[in-house]
């Protein structure tokens, strides 16, 4: 190994199952993904190291009407309440969501529903939309950076997704 932190083991895996846009009087982004963090992440986690996974979904019309939107999501453990946290933090006014069990919240990602602004109601006829969503690896604190640069352990990405509906 060249630099410390690096590791052969299997990668994190966040795949998304699913996505759909729901347009409707409040439109809506909502995502089925399989978010299955490496050990080490989990226990970064479980040490109070929040974790952010940004969520980034662009879309286009058959006009080349354009709407793109970046939603970010962090999972955190509270110590003293004894308390996982998912919360929106790319919105001031949204309340967490409390959780009992590390895996009650791993849980709560699985299916993620996120509202979106209303110029997406201005896309129509036939809407090409791309999600993708990541940790990025400048969210994490000072330390664990570097590392997580040369270590697959932190590659936590979905890649882009891409789907059309007529």
């Amino acid at each position: 190994m060249l630099v410390a932190g690096c590791d052969s083991r299997a990668p994190p895996s966040l795949r998304v199952e699913s996505a759909r846009v729901e347009l409707a009087t409040q439109s809506w982004l909502v995502i089925d993904m399989d978010f299955a963090p490496a050990p080490r992440v989990l226990d970064a986690l479980d040490h109070g190291v929040p974790l952010r996974l940004e969520i980034s979904l662009g879309g286009r019309d058959a006009t080349n009407r354009v709407a793109f939107e970046r939603h970010v999501l962090e999972l955190s453990f509270q110590p003293l309440v004894r308390q996982w946290q998912l919360a929106r933090i790319d919105e001031a006014n949204a309340t967490p969501r409390l959780f009992a069990s590390r895996g009650q919240l791993l849980a709560a990602i699985d299916q993620v529903r996120l509202p979106l602004r209303s110029d997406w109601k201005s896309l129509s006829g036939r809407r090409e939309y791309s999600l993708r969503v990541r940790l990025p690896q400048a969210s994490l604190p000072g330390p664990l950076r570097l590392p997580a640069w040369f270590s697959r352990t932190w590659r936590i990405d979905s890649g882009e997704v891409l789907w059309t509906v007529r």
